[in-house]
């Protein structure tokens, strides 16, 4: 695949999109417009948010120009990682420097074949695949190339991708989503070999058209002939009777002989333009079933799509059913423990009720008899031993109740402190790639990691 055409038929689709009309490099190099393209492909992740991140007014600044390519070049490998669950490692990435700076179609030519693979993977893949086959076939052949050797590119073997999260390491039944790559494989190429098909019929119907033209036209010519040639057999047929050996009755008989010989040839030429007929009738009926195949193969593309979409919900869905069935079981403890302690309660309440009644009737005995106050003492003694075994216990259960109140207030606040540095790792992240495209300055230390240094070990610590 020439890069030079790759990259003229790319900005052919890319006027596809609306307002895009007319897109030249040039107007591709600050990154700008490929960052919009992208939101309006996948506006769920390429979001509001992310395009202010894209400086507009750039200029001529080449170095603004890579760092905003950079970031479009990041998003798009992110999209792949984490929204397809595909790994592009293998794909040779562009050189963004020469998009930057010298505006390189090779290098350009990559950059929209990422953006191409994002736009027939995304939701609304559909409607972009239709967009590419309404263009001409010259552009959807070298399209349609390059859809399949980043596809191709993708299911290569090769290492894991970030955090093993890979097409061959995602850790699904069959392989994960790379084993949907040879299906696809083989429908791209059914696809192709459909495309082709279609060509060679349309291509067949063309000459035979010609073909039936042309015989036409030979058809209407000697017609005319034969006309002529009656006419003037007519006119010698009223002439004068001519002697059988005159040399007008042998032209007679010469005419008659090429009269018949053209009418031949025209029944032949009739049936030439019929069996040209059936054929162009037959070879119409085959692009029918091959445009059906077609489209049997693309809902078959769209199938295998939304199996691997299927996989990819089910085991999202396993991996919470895991986590909610341990919090299921850590709750399940706690009520347990939390209802022991509630039938202890119960119990103590029961036996101080009890002493209450037994200390009520002592205290009658002993208005009755003052020998037994030394065991009523007893009794109240134990009353109040009682009691203060209730309120320890009370107090055990009012403890564990703040202790876990307090647990899950350190776990919100965990959470939302896990989430300002997310923020905070992506700030600087973007720091980082601006500072990348800017000369080396004196090392400093900055106030900020002074002041989260402490926290930081604090938190490690703990």
């Amino acid at each position: 695949m020439e890069s030079n055409s790759l990259c003229e038929s790319l900005l052919k689709w890319l006027e596809t999109f609306p307002g895009r009309e007319g897109t030249k490099i040039s107007q591709l190099t600050d990154g700008v417009l490929m960052a919009n393209v992208l939101h309006q492909i996948a506006p769920e992740y390429f979001s509001e948010y992310w395009l202010t991140r894209i400086k507009n007014d750039v200029g001529d600044n080449w170095r603004l120009k890579v760092s905003n390519l950079r970031k479009v070049q990041q998003g798009v490998v992110d999209y792949y990682q984490e929204q397809l669950n595909q790994n592009i490692r293998h794909f040779p990435l562009p050189d963004l420097n020469k998009i930057g700076e010298h505006g390189d179609a090779v290098e350009m030519g990559r950059m929209l074949q990422l953006l191409l693979g994002c736009a027939v993977n995304c939701e609304n893949k559909q409607q972009y695949i239709e967009a590419i086959m309404n263009m001409e076939e010259r552009v959807q052949k070298v399209i349609m190339e390059a859809i399949q050797e980043l596809m191709l590119r993708e299911g290569s073997p090769g290492p894991v991708g970030l955090e093993g999260d890979g097409r061959e390491g995602l850790g699904l039944v069959g392989g994960g989503p790379a084993s949907f790559h040879p299906h696809l494989k083989t429908i791209l190429e059914q696809l192709e070999a459909a495309t082709l098909g279609k060509e060679e019929a349309i291509r067949t119907c063309h000459e035979l058209e010609q073909q039936i033209s042309v015989l036409k036209e030979d058809k209407n010519t000697l017609s005319s002939e034969n006309e002529r040639l009656v006419g003037r057999l007519e006119a010698w047929e009223a002439g004068a009777d001519l002697g059988a050996g005159s040399s007008s009755t042998l032209r007679y008989k010469d005419l008659r002989k090429q009269i018949e010989g053209l009418q031949d040839e025209l029944f032949k030429a009739e049936t030439s333009r019929d069996e040209y007929r059936s054929r162009a009738e037959v070879l119409e009926l085959k692009n029918q079933e091959v445009q059906t195949k077609n489209e049997e193969l693309q809902q078959l593309a769209d199938q295998a799509r939304t199996l691997k979409d299927e996989v990819d919900v089910l085991r999202e869905m396993s991996e919470r059913a895991v986590v909610y069935e341990g919090t299921m079981e850590t709750y399940k403890k706690k009520l347990e423990e939390l209802s022991d302690l509630k039938r202890q309660v119960r119990i103590l309440e029961e036996k101080n009720s009890d002493y209450m009644q037994q200390n009520m009737e002592l205290e009658e005995e002993v208005k009755k008899s003052g020998t037994w106050r030394p065991q009523l003492d007893m009794y109240k003694k134990q009353v109040g031993e009682l009691h203060q075994r209730v309120a320890e216990e009370a107090k055990k259960t009012d403890r564990q109740i703040f202790e876990n109140k307090k647990l899950a207030e350190k776990m919100e606040a965990l959470v939302q402190e896990r989430d300002r540095l997310a923020k905070e790792r992506d700030g600087l992240k973007e720091t980082i790639e601006e500072l990348k495209t800017q000369p080396p300055a004196p090392r400093q230390i900055s106030p900020t990691w002074i002041c989260w240094t402490p926290y930081l070990m604090s938190s490690g610590s703990g």
